[in-house]
């Protein structure tokens, strides 16, 4: 079917790790739209400087500031880059003539090896601060902060409901992709409890629209009780790289990131190919990010294609992943199993469900091989496995791919789907 002339294609995953793999060029089907990335020319600390000197119909940062003023600083765990711009904007901080009196910076709480980090980088800043991990289990970590529309408590990490200033640095996601739900996605249910968290991660919302639209309403209200009406977007590029950083008033930051993101992420899905290579990009190698990338990918394979996943994924599977070792012989069971399930992995689990019944699904990770295979999911070891698995099929090789929003060949994301949400609750 395809010559036996082949070139070596080098797939990226995690934040520095690669997979080689020979094919004939003829075989590789990528999406034609698939944008060529410009580095900026400006470092992450340059970028960060520009947007707070300058922000988006905002007044600059030294302005919003009050000498005393307790400022708390929250990273979304898919910011790329984040301990240099964390140290970029404690230096900048460090700087200013009415400096906070003190900074604490919140972390997700599976991010131990960035607060490693991020202390190793600020070691040396003249600012008074702290960087500390969100707990959800942590009551003492805490704080009460709204009801929600059933009357359900909201609380949240009591360091951004006790500050005088909250900065929330956030990743630019498209709407259509996966768990997208407004402009602080970021947010919440991130750093709120561990009952709002296992709402959100409930299986049972995949198909239902009410909840979505629910847990949108919800997030946006937390946003709007928290008072955050100054936040910094992140655009995430390729390889864990910065496309773009916008500071300033929320909806407006959030338009002018989305506005650079369009373009890099949504991807036509016109050409369907009979083996998908998907790749998890970036630092975040959590099954929440395990998950977008699994809402996407069948979009560009065909009806039964084979489906392939690079990772560093080693986060152990939890309750949900667990009920897959009966797929196999009650597929039914399973999927009654998995619409109870809400831990850490349920969505995974459930998308990883959906997918194994018209798909031949393998991965490539940290996990133990044995316990991959007792998911029913093939293992991939090296490059010889994948260049065999590839042999005389169509391949289609989606890098970054928990950052994709599929559309249609005719379909584009408009200004007007931006984000019908930010603008009610």
């Amino acid at each position: 079917m395809f010559s036996r002339i082949t070139v070596e294609y080098k797939i990226r995953f995690g934040v520095d790790s690669q997979i080689a793999i020979n094919l004939d060029p003829e075989q590789l089907m990528s999406p034609a739209d698939a944008p060529k990335f410009e580095s900026p020319s400006s470092s992450v600390a340059e970028s960060l400087q520009l947007a707070l000197d300058q922000p988006v119909n905002y007044p600059p940062l030294i302005e919003s500031l009050v000498p005393g003023d307790q400022v708390a600083v929250l990273l979304d765990p898919d910011v790329p880059c984040g301990g240099a711009i964390v140290q970029a904007l404690l230096e900048y901080m460090s700087n200013l003539e009415r400096k906070p009196s003190k900074v604490t910076v919140v972390l997700p709480g599976n991010a131990q090896q960035l607060h490693t980090e991020i202390l190793e980088r600020c070691a040396g800043i003249p600012l008074d601060r702290d960087i500390v991990l969100h707990s959800a289990d942590d009551p003492e970590q805490m704080s009460f902060l709204m009801a929600n529309r059933h009357g359900e408590p909201v609380h949240i990490n009591r360091h951004l409901t006790e500050a005088d200033f909250v900065m929330p640095i956030l990743a630019t996601r498209l709407n259509g992709a996966f768990g997208y739900r407004g402009m602080y996605t970021g947010v919440y249910p991130t750093f709120c409890d561990a009952p709002a968290r296992q709402r959100f991660q409930s299986a049972a919302n995949l198909d239902s629209a009410r909840r979505q639209s629910e847990q949108r309403g919800e997030t946006n209200e937390v946003g709007f009780s928290l008072g955050l009406h100054f936040v910094i977007h992140v655009v995430p590029g390729p390889d864990e790289s910065v496309l773009g950083i916008f500071a300033g008033e929320s909806d407006s930051v959030h338009r002018a990131a989305l506005a650079v993101a369009k373009p890099q992420w949504g991807r036509a899905t016109g050409h369907p190919a009979q083996l998908v290579i998907a790749a998890l990009g970036g630092a975040n190698q959590s099954w929440d990010a395990l998950a977008r990338l699994l809402f996407s990918v069948e979009s560009f394979g065909e009806d039964d294609a084979i489906v392939v996943i690079c990772s560093d994924l080693d986060a152990p599977p939890g309750r949900a992943l667990q009920r897959l070792r009966n797929f196999d012989t009650d597929p039914d069971a399973t999927f009654r199993e998995l619409s109870k399930q809400n831990s850490d992995d349920a969505l995974a689990a459930a998308l990883l469900a959906r997918l194994r019944e018209s798909h031949q699904v393998f991965l490539c990770s940290r996990l133990d091989p044995d316990l991959v295979e007792s998911f029913g999911i093939g293992v991939i070891a090296g490059s010889d496995d994948l260049t065999r698995l590839c042999r005389n099929q169509t391949v289609a090789i989606i890098e970054d791919a928990q950052l994709i929003c599929p559309i249609g060949n005719s379909a584009s994301i408009t200004d007007d789907a931006v984000d019908a949400s930010s603008n009610s609750s």
